[in-house]
């Protein structure tokens, strides 16, 4: 068998994976996210780990019989390392309607696998550099998706009476008052409650990340005969 000890290659592995999955693993703790400095760290060192292992194990052999040596494949042991972490990454997506969280999160998982991979076969140049881009992706790209307000879609309640003293607006001056505010109505529900004498009108609708929610809520709301709006998300 083989013996691996502490030896400077190894311990230089280890530290790197310490390092580098640090460095993402800050950047995901400062943004709160659930997977921050110590899963990217375990996560690194893990499977930095696994690959010193595996390299040793691939150049050791065993004769079981006569002419036939046992190999093993680090190639196949990457392969695990990926696989095994995909359910990592997937326990920390969520999804709440048309919104989904954790997703860069998950592919940082992934990411810092992979670091383990390279580190675990002595590239440190290489992971190195892979390191900068990702910080460099999940800095300065965080910059830029703020600025390019990209389309939500989001579903508007209005719910209004028949009975009251001024008109109340009907479902085609409720589906104006969105345009009027910028938003882009893609679909139109009417509800009438006759006995209770009110008027629900659902619009699935589409619009800039840039707008105020708020705004076109009390907009319609100070309209007469409005009795509730409400602004969420798509189930």
């Amino acid at each position: 068998m083989f013996e691996l000890g502490l030896l400077p290659a190894t311990l230089a592995k280890l530290g790197m994976a310490v390092l580098l999955g640090s460095l993402i693993g800050l950047e995901r703790e400062l943004r709160g996210r659930p997977a921050g400095l110590r899963t990217m760290m375990l996560v690194c060192l893990g499977s930095t780990m696994v690959m010193v292992v595996s390299h040793y194990l691939s150049v050791a052999s065993w004769t079981v019989a006569e002419q036939h040596v046992v190999r093993v494949d680090p190639g196949r042991v990457a392969a695990g390392i990926v696989t095994g972490v995909g359910f990592l990454g997937g326990a920390v997506v969520i999804k709440l309607g048309d919104i989904v969280r954790g997703v860069t999160t998950a592919a940082g998982i992934w990411f810092v696998a992979s670091l383990g991979i390279v580190l675990g076969q002595g590239h440190f140049a290489l992971a190195s550099v892979a390191t900068v881009g990702a910080l460099g992706i999940l800095w300065g790209l965080h910059l830029v998706e703020r600025l390019l307000k990209g389309q939500v879609y989001r579903v508007l309640h209005v719910e209004t009476e028949t009975d009251t003293a001024s008109p109340a607006p009907s479902p085609d001056e409720i589906q104006a008052l969105a345009k009027e505010s910028g938003l882009r109505v893609m679909d139109t529900c009417i509800d009438v409650d006759v006995a209770a004498k009110l008027i629900h009108v659902k619009l699935s609708i589409r619009a800039r990340g840039q707008l105020r929610p708020a705004e076109v809520v009390h907009r319609i709301a100070a309209r007469p005969g409005v009795r509730r709006v409400s602004w969420g998300p798509q189930m």
